[in-house]
C-alpha cells in the first residue's frame, strides 16, 4: 500500500514538474504581455507592443501606433517607427484590386509600387505593397489594404533604419493579430 502510495505521489510530482517546464517554455505565454486594441465603431482588434504609444480611441477612424514619443527628426521624417491605421469611406462601392489601382494611379510620382501581393488578414482578401524609399535611410514604407463591408481599411507602416527592419516583426504580429468581431 505505501509503494502505491509513493509511486502515485512521485508521478503527480513528475506530472507537475513537466506541465511547469511546459508552461515556463510555452509560446502562448512567453510574450504574451502585448497590448489589445479593439475598435468598436469598426469591428476589428489588433495586438501591439507594450513599449508603443498609441493615438486614437475605441470610436477613431484613425489609429497611430509609434516605437518612439518623440519630436520628427529632420526632413520630417519619425524617429522609431509608426503604424497607421485609416479606415475610409469606399463611396464607389469599389473591388478592393480596383480601389488600389486607383489609388496607385492618383498618387502616381509620389510613391513607386516596389512589390504588389495578395495576402489574407482574419480570412479576409487584402492587397500588402510596399515602395521606394523616399529618404536615404527609410525603410520601404508598406501599404496593406483591405476591404470591408463600405470601408476600406488601410494600414501603413513606415520608419527610418535601423528601427524600420528591427521593429518588422511588430507590424507581422498586428496583421497576425487582426481580428474582425461579427456585427451583432
Amino acid at each position: 500500500m505505501k509503494k502505491n502510495i509513493r509511486i502515485f505521489i512521485i508521478v503527480i510530482i513528475v506530472a507537475l514538474i513537466a506541465f511547469l517546464a511546459w508552461f515556463a517554455f510555452s509560446r502562448e505565454w512567453q510574450g504574451n504581455d502585448y497590448l489589445n486594441y479593439v475598435n468598436t465603431k469598426h469591428q476589428f482588434s489588433f495586438q501591439y507592443p507594450p513599449d508603443w504609444h498609441m493615438s486614437g480611441n475605441a470610436e477613431s477612424d484613425i489609429i497611430q501606433i509609434y516605437s518612439i514619443e518623440q519630436e520628427l527628426a529632420d526632413g520630417g521624417l519619425p524617429l522609431g517607427v509608426r503604424a497607421e491605421i485609416i479606415i475610409l469611406e469606399n463611396y464607389e462601392k469599389m473591388e478592393l484590386d480596383e480601389w488600389v489601382n486607383w489609388i496607385n494611379k492618383k498618387q502616381e510620382g509620389e510613391s513607386k509600387v516596389a512589390t504588389h501581393e495578395k495576402i489574407k488578414i482574419d480570412g479576409i482578401s487584402a492587397i500588402r505593397e510596399s515602395y521606394l524609399p523616399t529618404f536615404d535611410n527609410e525603410g520601404p514604407p508598406i501599404s496593406v489594404y483591405l476591404a470591408r463591408e463600405d470601408n476600406i481599411i488601410l494600414i501603413n507602416y513606415l520608419g527610418g533604419e535601423p528601427d524600420y527592419t528591427e521593429n518588422m516583426k511588430e507590424l507581422e504580429r498586428l496583421l497576425q493579430s487582426w481580428s474582425f468581431q461579427p456585427r451583432g
